[in-house]
């Protein structure tokens, strides 16, 4: 996903420390600013750029600058700069790749004196950086006159919703719905949206992901099909409906699955007459898989 803090193409974690461990060093002021790009899906690697500022206002000091890179499967690695010398400020940028389920930590290590002499100042860190949101698949699947869209994420940050983006060109999206994000988990978490007005050929979608700060990244561009000509009529009664549901026309009992608008599932089961006595009053999607197709429509609980 990409921030926007101080760069527009960047997640950036910006901290900011003042060394004072020695006297010596009380004139010393380090920073760094960490900025992480989106991630690739194709390579699942991600572009990382590290701002390090050292400022000694009297005499002449040492700095190097300094990042742990730490993954997934508990392996890390640690990549030092050259040794600088500075008697006013020194700024230096740092870019490399690292996967996209990474985390990164800057830092910097400084000295009273040119070429690392006089008093070790310490190592100051700025903070870890990793992207808030890690895509995982996304997709769309016709459903004989709906579309839906599936997506998962492998780890979640600050992620307050996802948009539904749709587009007739592929060029020019408009927003057509909203789910909830999971705000913050670090284990895999599926999503869907069922399109019900889509075109009736060729859909493109994105998803918008968006954080409670107001940042936002994209997924990819998926694509669907749609199919209005299809003999099969999902049929049920009543419509409002207060305790049960009957499946009509059906020649026995049917996988079946009730979500709300927005894509969470309420419940789920096989048979021909569904008990929703329990479902709060609102609007409802229903989906029964045929044929390995799923057919969806929606029905009004009262």
């Amino acid at each position: 996903m990409i921030k926007n803090i101080t760069l527009s193409l960047f997640f950036v974690l910006s901290i900011f420390f003042s060394s004072s461990i020695i006297a010596q060093c009380s004139n010393f002021t380090l920073g760094a600013t960490i900025a992480v790009g989106a991630c690739d899906p194709i390579t699942n690697m991600v572009s990382v750029t590290i701002d390090y500022s050292a400022t000694f206002s009297s005499g002449n000091a040492s700095w190097q600058w300094s990042y742990t890179v730490y993954n997934s499967n508990g392996t890390s690695a640690t990549v030092l700069g050259p040794v600088l010398s500075t008697n006013s400020s020194n700024s230096e940028s740092v870019s490399f790749s690292m996967f996209c389920d990474s985390s990164v930590e800057a830092g910097i290590h400084a000295w009273s004196a040119p070429n690392a002499g006089g008093n070790y100042c310490g190592y100051t860190i700025f903070g870890t950086a990793s992207l808030p949101v890690i895509w995982g698949n996304v997709t769309a699947v016709n459903e004989r006159s709906q579309n839906t869209i599936l997506w998962s994420t492998e780890n979640e940050i600050n992620n307050e919703l996802f948009e539904i983006q749709h587009s007739y060109d592929g060029k020019e999206f408009r927003s057509i719905g909203a789910v909830l994000g999971s705000g913050t988990t670090s284990t895999s978490t599926k999503y869907e949206y069922v399109d019900e007005n889509p075109n009736g050929s060729t859909n493109y979608y994105r998803i918008k992901q968006i954080d409670f700060d107001g940042n936002f990244d994209f997924s990819k561009v998926v694509v669907a099909r749609t199919n209005f000509y299809s003999e099969y009529q999902l049929e049920f009664a009543p419509n409002p409906v207060q305790d049960e549901l009957r499946l009509l026309n059906l020649s026995g009992d049917v996988d079946w699955e009730i979500r709300t608008t927005n894509g969470r599932v309420v419940d789920n089961g096989q048979s021909q007459k569904i008990n929703v006595s329990g479902l709060s009053p609102g609007t409802y999607l229903i989906s029964i898989v045929s044929d390995d197709t799923r057919h969806t429509k929606r029905f009004i609980k009262i």
